[in-house]
């Protein structure tokens, strides 16, 4: 049982390393929808391509993962905690805190003309995701199969649980000034810690 609850307690820290910066983008669209049914059909949209793209963003990290599970052994994957060590590192030395907002402002300027709407909230939310592989796969990578699963069940539901609490959020200043905050130094702890826990999971096997 502590084994689960634990692997539990890291898949929620996976998925709020990785989505806190994104809660302000996608709090931003929500509250440019404008009123009424055409708002809500916007909505609907950003509901939709959000959803879509963060989940092709972790179904690619899985795929990644178990790819690697089946050719690399588990004493080398195990050196993929250096990914998000590194990240977290990098995080707090070179601290953006518009890091998501600006990209995202250059995915929607940028492909605005090529795309659909639900396509461009779709790509835009598959480019936040990238990001997001440095955590996902080396931690996927050292998983066994049931803990694989838990972590994925949890990526998910934070999906959803994002789309949720964005949708009720009417102040973006106040909401980003508390993100910054948090995302300063929380996000790359936990980069940090997820990596040391990979390599120390993978030193075991040695």
């Amino acid at each position: 049982m502590m084994e689960i609850l634990a692997i539990i307690a890291l898949g929620v820290a996976a998925a709020v390393a990785t989505t806190i910066g994104e809660f302000a983008v996608l709090t931003m669209f929500y509250i440019s929808a404008p009123e009424g049914p055409q708002g809500r059909t916007k909505r609907k949209i950003i509901d939709t391509g959000y959803f879509i793209g963060s989940g092709l963003g972790i179904l690619l990290s899985a795929i990644i993962a178990l790819a690697l599970k089946e050719f690399v052994s588990l004493n080398y994957l195990c050196w993929l905690g250096v990914i998000p060590v590194a990240v977290g590192i990098y995080y707090l030395l070179r601290p953006v805190a518009d890091r998501e907002i600006c990209k995202a402002g250059f995915i929607m300027n940028t492909a605005r003309t090529k795309l659909t709407s639900l396509g461009l909230y779709t790509v835009m939310a598959l480019a936040l995701s990238l990001d997001d592989l440095s955590i996902y796969i080396p931690l996927l990578s050292v998983s066994d199969p049931l803990e694989m699963a838990l972590i994925l069940i949890i990526a998910v539901a934070n999906i959803a649980i994002m789309i949720i609490a964005s949708r009720h959020i009417s102040n973006i200043s106040s909401v980003k000034c508390h993100i910054d905050k948090i995302q300063r130094w929380l996000a790359p702890a936990l980069f940090i810690l997820i990596g040391i826990y990979v390599l120390a999971r993978g030193m075991m096997f040695i």
